[in-house]
């Protein structure tokens, strides 16, 4: 109970002032339950990914009793140690397996409450409500892979970060202790949030010594005259007022220096792996010794091998020396509070609470090592303009009024909104400079947009004097910006009408555009163009909202499974979930066919995600018939194979199965984008034709390619009566 009460206390002091008993919670309540609404209807209906299957058997294997070893090509254990949670309190199923993230996808809708004194109140309402509906966040919400999870913990990190620059109070770098052991058993996009975050630190803390030092100097002073003694006299001067600045909320830069050092010391250990690199350096090359494996070969890849070993270990156990070293000297005894809880985290989650105590040296050291050996192979091979293309396809809102809002930050003495236009712009470049790019990495990019451009629709909307936009003036104003886009689709999309009557209308609809746009033109130099650069946007976000929702609803839950999406990576088909579905079903039954068998072809990994959907049968096999020898057909009931096995194994399989059914086991996008030149875009882009596709495809999905697929064959035992018909 006292524990109860603590926690409440911190919550209601860590409420922003002026939010508590306001209306306005009304809204957030509202959005929280529409998005829990959005998130957890019909969850478990879609075809478990390649990916999801993955993470859900293993951790069904944990909730079991069969414990987990920490694997770094699944990220971290939290995800895994979660859903196991879930499966052991509500039983395993599809719809379990997607509660966590569901969850918190949620949770991530009402966070922006404790940004509220940086974002305003209106900023905050919209940021919020943005969550909501965004269509990356919402699909990935119910999506069981790590990527939500760390929007959640990175936007709390971002959170704890100015309310501690703003407050100064020691919660927030305990609770950022919580948030920053979390993201780090989550996934490794961690390193890259604290680099994000500790390079913004490191540059205020940089321009806040070159300010001293030029305020040290005498007008008739210069580096010259000084000379190097000096100059670097003069400079650990300025580094040692920023570092004993007091605390007063104009008084310097501490508060921004002991975030840094925070963020510094708890994750340096953890960076131990950058030292591999100098592996195939001069420095080592001629050592032979094996710092990270790229080999699966002999050994698990990122990890040392043999003499690297007694290398790695020494490397970790320097860098934690030194980590302490930093953090005691610089924050003084409130740091071993700050370590102790995001070390005692670290090594529960990766030891899975003490069962496996391997799995902290693989979380300090095989975690990263194994990501910058992926580096090389730039899973998705996606080329470098892939962001750019998915993200304003899917996150337009956010995308166009972040520019917006860029420009008019770049001019505003707004700190927190420059930090917010470095956040966004940072992440993305971050992440299209990194060689593996895929769908849901976009969710990491999605979120500082969203926050960027929630805060100035927020301060757009405070700038607009609403009795003046009520006009016959501006009334102009607001039909033009809906006509344009209309008139753009006529001409692109839209066959011009024939004949003699068909050019007058064409003539008439065009001049009555041009008359529109000279009007509004006109308004606007007489209103003010500042003025103007305010409203016309403020006009055109009610659109850019309408189809936002559009877009998330039909990529969640019209095309869920079917990559007619971009956001749809490699999907296992909805055939596959259906199969499993009518498997489950036959077993259930009556009491003969439980006992039924199941034998399934692992080819190219297609025994994933069977593991899943046939963990609670006890009669399944699973062989590779590429490995494996195929002389005599298998005794089961139920044979699915590799549609590349088909036909060397039609004749063999007539006199005891019935004929085969080709289904779908997983699919994709055609990916017609890659190879995209600079000057055949130049070409495209006045083109009507290209439009005319561009057009089919974001408003309708239809496509003029054919959907990839990897198929199976299902074949059922003439002394069975099972039928199955795939779509």
């Amino acid at each position: 109970m006292i524990y109860l009460i603590g926690i409440r206390k911190t919550l209601v002091e860590i409420m922003p002032s002026g939010f508590r008993n306001r209306s306005e919670c009304f809204t957030y309540v509202i959005f929280a339950l529409v998005a829990g609404l959005m998130r957890l209807w019909d969850l478990g209906s879609r075809a478990m990914h390649h990916d999801e299957s993955l993470h859900a058997w293993f951790a069904w294997n944990l909730s079991i009793g069969n414990g987990y070893t920490q694997n770094p090509m699944m990220h971290g254990p939290f995800q895994m140690e979660g859903q196991a949670a879930l499966f052991f309190l509500l039983g395993d199923s599809e719809f379990t397996s997607r509660l966590l993230y569901a969850i918190a996808g949620t949770v991530l809708v009402i966070m922006p409450i404790f940004l509220r004194q940086r974002l305003g109140r209106m900023g905050a309402i919209f940021v919020s409500g943005m969550f909501v509906f965004s269509p990356t966040l919402l699909y990935f919400s119910r999506f069981a892979r790590n990527d939500i999870l760390m929007a959640v913990w990175t936007f709390g990190l971002v959170i704890c970060l100015w309310r501690y620059l703003d407050e100064g109070k020691q919660r927030y770098l305990l609770i950022g202790s919580a948030l920053l052991a979390l993201m780090f058993a989550t996934k490794e996009s961690a390193y890259l949030v604290t680099f994000i975050l500790g390079q913004y630190l490191a540059f205020i803390l940089v321009v806040g010594v070159y300010k001293r030092l030029r305020g040290s100097m005498d007008s008739n002073s210069n580096v010259k005259t000084l000379g190097v003694t000096g100059a670097i006299g003069k400079i650990c001067f300025a580094f040692r007022d920023v570092y004993s600045s007091d605390r007063s909320p104009k008084g310097g830069f501490v508060r921004q220096k002991d975030f840094f050092v925070f963020l510094l010391s708890l994750s340096l250990p953890l960076g131990a792996s950058l030292f591999g690199i100098l592996q195939n350096t001069i420095l080592l090359n001629w050592s032979g010794i094996v710092l990270i494996n790229d080999d699966w070969s002999i050994g698990a890849v990122g990890a040392p091998l043999k003499g690297g070993l007694v290398i790695a270990s020494v490397i970790v156990v320097v860098l934690v020396w030194s980590s302490w070293i930093i953090g005691s000297r610089m924050m003084g005894s409130a740091w071993w509070k700050y370590a102790s809880i995001f070390y005692v985290m670290f090594v529960l989650f990766y030891s899975t609470f003490l069962t496996n105590i391997a799995g902290v040296g693989s979380g300090i050291w095989q975690s990263l090592g194994y990501w910058l050996v992926q580096q090389g192979e730039a899973r998705g091979d996606q080329p470098f303009y892939y962001y750019l293309i998915i993200a304003p396809l899917y996150e337009f809102l956010p995308f166009f009024i972040a520019i917006a809002g860029t420009v008019y930050y770049s001019r505003k003495n707004d700190e927190f909104g420059r930090f917010l236009v470095y956040w966004a712009w940072v992440t993305l470049i971050i992440y299209t400079i990194a060689s593996e790019k895929m769908p849901w990495l976009l969710v990491n990019i999605t979120v500082p947009l969203i926050v960027l451009a929630g805060k100035y629709i927020g301060e757009l909307i405070g700038e607009i004097h609403f009795p003046r936009v009520v006009t016959r003036d501006w009334l102009l104003v607001g039909i033009t910006v809906f006509f344009c886009p209309i008139v753009f689709w006529w001409s692109v999309y839209t066959p011009l009408f024939q004949g003699d009557v068909g050019f007058v209308v064409n003539v008439f609809l065009s001049l009555i555009f041009l008359v529109l746009l000279f009007f509004t033109i006109k308004i606007c130099l007489h209103m003010g163009r500042s003025y103007a650069l305010y409203l016309v946007p403020a006009f055109g976000i009610p659109v850019l909202i309408v189809m936002s929702v559009q877009t998330g609803w039909t990529v969640t839950y019209k095309h869920g499974d079917v990559p007619v999406e971009m956001m749809v990576y490699t999907q296992t088909s909805p055939d596959i979930a259906r199969l499993a579905r009518y498997i489950s079903h036959e077993v259930s039954l009556n009491e003969q066919t439980k006992r039924l068998s199941v034998t399934v072809d692992g080819t190219h990994g297609f025994h994933w995600p069977w593991w899943w959907y046939l963990r609670n049968k006890s009669e399944v096999a699973y062989l590779n018939y590429e490995e494996s020898s195929t002389a005599k057909p298998p005794k089961t009931d139920i044979l699915i194979i590799h549609s590349k096995h088909h036909d060397k194994m039609k004749e063999m399989l007539e006199g005891d199965f019935r004929e085969g059914e080709r289904i779908k086991h997983r699919w994709w996008f055609p990916e017609n984008y890659k190879g995209l030149s600079f000057n055949n875009f130049l070409r495209g882009i006045v083109k009507p034709e290209v439009w005319n596709e561009i057009i089919d495809y974001v408003l309708y999905r239809e496509l003029e390619w054919n959907l990839g697929s990897e198929d199976s064959y299902v074949y059922f035992s003439k002394d069975s009566k099972l039928e199955f018909e795939a779509s």
